[in-house]
């Protein structure tokens, strides 16, 4: 019965033309890196996928799969005979999947290993997986991609830190491949954000069990149903708020501390409202410990903002709420910005409400998926 699906499947493959993914030819054609497809179907299928979709002569005879290997399962097998066909070290090979399974053989092989997960059905969760298998960092942009493949080849290494991550060099290094290719890669410029992403210690706001995945391209769980948001979206929202040195901030929702961190080195003063408790407590605790002097913490409903030091330059949210808070607009002085995910729980947008003289300008910045803004008592 197997067989006779796999001939099924072979000609209808070998009378087919696939699109590949847009960028992919450009990045295969640049690379002078060793390269290789390895994958668990049966060899002919794979050869006739690779030429329905014009990618065969990339890859020449350099094409595995599991009917090659005595012992196919577990996956790794496939990993390592395909490293040693191309006569590299396990260790210093990348392997780029898609599939969870996938991700978790590579590792287990000893490689390092980064998701790409495309088009537009993926989710959060999805990363999530790829992230929680031992992917390093997973990408959702080709152009991310074609970064960190070219870099690699102009440098002769896969800009991945050491796996002693505990040093501070470790994460030092971690910090700087997520700015480079998290970041400047997503079209993140304004230098002040840059710097600061690259100088707060994001592993120090994340519980112990996560900080390996503290630089992954994915939001993390911190406790009581809450995440601190991926660096991406950090990035993004502090962007665009366009601070200044001399700006007061408004941070609602403080989480684990990690973004009034981030607004700490780039605006004068920030008050923080955090409505779950213990959260507050320990973000308060642990900014104060880190030496953020000008960061002021509130256990409070962040529905209410915090008028005792409105006005604000800019206040921005780390929930999304299905309609902007009024109270919020108002605590903004003119030509203030309010950044705000904006939306049901599958259909956010981040917004960036500027106050005028004539009323409030309204700015769509994207698609963002956040945890509801929950008010007191809910």
């Amino acid at each position: 019965m197997g067989k006779e699906i796999d001939d099924r499947v072979f000609v209808t493959l070998s009378k087919m033309k696939i699109k590949p993914t847009q960028g992919v030819k450009e990045i295969l054609s640049y690379l002078s890196l060793k390269k290789c497809v390895a994958s668990n179907c049966s060899s002919r299928i794979l050869k006739a996928l690779l030429k329905a979709g014009g990618l065969n002569i990339y890859f020449g005879d350099k094409v595995f799969s599991a009917d090659e290997v005595k012992k196919p399962k577990p996956y790794p097998d496939l990993f390592l005979y395909a490293a040693h066909q191309l006569g590299e070290d396990p260790a210093n090979s990348l392997v780029i999947e898609d599939s969870e399974v996938g991700v978790k053989a590579a590792v287990s092989a000893g490689m390092r290993v980064v998701g790409f997960l495309g088009g537009s059905h993926i989710t959060s969760s999805d990363r999530t997986k790829l992230i929680n298998a031992g992917a390093e960092q997973v990408f959702t942009d080709m152009k991310q991609l074609k970064s960190l493949l070219i870099n690699s080849q102009e440098e002769k290494d896969f800009s991945f830190p050491s796996n002693d991550v505990s040093s501070p060099h470790g994460y030092k290094a971690k910090r700087a491949s997520m700015v480079k290719f998290q970041l400047e890669a997503r079209g993140i410029c304004d230098p002040n954000v840059l710097k600061a992403m690259g100088t707060v210690p994001r592993h120090l706001f994340v519980p112990q069990e996560f900080q390996n995945l503290t630089y992954a391209d994915t939001p993390l769980p911190i406790g009581h149903h809450q995440t601190i948001s991926q660096p991406y979206i950090v990035a993004l929202i502090c962007e665009a708020a366009h601070l200044s040195p001399t700006d007061r901030v408004l941070d609602v929702g403080t989480g684990s501390g990690y973004q009034a961190a981030v607004l700490s080195q780039l605006s004068q003063e920030v008050y923080s409202i955090e409505l779950i408790k213990p959260l507050g407590e320990q973000a308060k605790e642990l900014l104060h410990k880190l030496g953020y002097k000008n960061v002021h913490v509130k256990i409070g409903n962040g529905y209410e903002g915090r008028a005792e030091h409105a006005p604000y330059d800019a206040i921005l949210a780390a929930a999304a709420a299905e309609e902007v808070p009024q109270t919020l607009l108002n605590q903004l002085k003119l030509n203030g910005r309010l950044i705000i995910p904006l939306g049901t729980p599958f259909n956010q947008y981040l917004m960036r409400f500027t106050k005028t003289k004539d009323g409030f300008k309204e700015e769509n910045l994207g698609s963002v998926a956040f945890v509801p803004f929950k008010k007191e008592g809910q």
